[in-house]
């Protein structure tokens, strides 16, 4: 987030505040973010929270939040 607040001190807060309200809906419905199209194996899956994407695994019952990435940058997994 140090990268968005350099530019924006408020749009950085205010969008952080939005990441942590979706991802926290991760715990009552891990799969409600879709695959990711990069991955052919169909571990990871995603949010989209604006022009960013919130990359993420689940193992059993725990959500491991792997990247976040603005979606105009190639994902590497």
């Amino acid at each position: 987030m140090s990268f968005i607040k350099a530019d924006s001190p408020g749009y950085a807060q205010t969008f952080g505040l939005h990441i942590q309200q979706r991802v926290e809906q991760l715990h009552r419905v891990p799969e409600s973010g879709r695959k990711v199209p990069e991955d052919k194996s169909g571990t990871y899956r995603e949010l989209i929270v604006g022009n960013y994407r919130v990359v993420y695994r689940v193992d059993e019952d725990i959500v491991t939040i792997v990247t976040l990435i603005h979606g105009a940058r190639i994902l590497r997994l």
